[in-house]
């Protein structure tokens, strides 16, 4: 059971971090396997160091630094980002788009107001000390080394937002941060013919939606992010 569960939460990790390289390098797409094997590789010796007897010290600091603080900022920074400022519309719209039918209320609702509340409950619940929790104490450096790995993971967001911003051609600081908001002009499918539909869907969705009834709908439509035999 531990081992299934250890390869179940691998695999993300590992698939969100080759994504990453392949989309920032397209070049390492044809040597996926090398990429894969290296990052393995790499995951295997920083774990060495959680087999030896301050293995457990260490992941207490994983938990209660590197880790818990940055996944909740994350998830909502994520779902605030996708359903309030890129906008939940444009987001069913996009999922029409690719799926052919739009989310239901349901989600909507979860996706716009029920988790990001929960995760700040969540969140600040998690915070609130408990008196009766066995509390394991670690020494000064322990402590700072925790603050540290916090910082650098929950920092990411602003120092790369920042870089963004600076990085707009607009004049004005404010004019490059409302700009940063925006789709760049890129955004969207990859392919030409789907880059076309999706523009007229997003100009006017009611007619696209009408006349993607009256022709006939497509099965499946071919991914050239898993081309060839990409299993990562």
């Amino acid at each position: 059971m531990l081992f299934t569960l250890g390869i179940g939460s691998s695999m993300s990790q590992i698939e969100t971090i080759l994504t990453v390289f392949k989309d920032k390098f397209p070049s390492l797409r044809e040597k996926k396997g090398y990429l894969a094997l290296g990052v393995c590789v790499i995951f295997f010796l920083l774990g060495l160091p959680l087999t030896t007897n301050v293995g457990q010290h260490i992941l207490v600091l994983l938990n209660n630094y590197g880790v818990g603080a940055a996944v909740y900022f994350y998830a909502t920074l994520t779902v605030i980002g996708i359903t309030w400022i890129y906008g939940i519309r444009n987001f069913s719209n996009d999922i029409n788009f690719m799926l052919g039918s739009p989310p239901g209320i349901f989600w909507k609702i979860t996706w716009t107001f029920t988790a990001p509340i929960a995760l700040i409950v969540i969140f600040i619940y998690g915070h609130i000390p408990d008196e009766n929790e066995e509390k394991n104490y670690l020494p000064p450096w322990a402590e700072i080394t925790g603050w540290i790995l916090a910082a650098v993971a929950v920092f990411q967001i602003p120092i790369w937002g920042i870089q963004v911003i600076l990085r707009n051609p607009e004049k004005s600081i404010l004019r490059k941060f409302i700009n940063s908001f925006k789709a760049t002009k890129d955004w969207g499918p990859g392919d030409p013919d789907d880059k076309a539909r999706w523009v007229e869907m997003k100009r006017s969705p009611r007619i696209y939606n009408e006349r993607k009834t009256e022709v006939t709908v497509v099965s499946s439509v071919y991914n050239e992010a898993f081309k060839g035999d990409d299993v990562f």
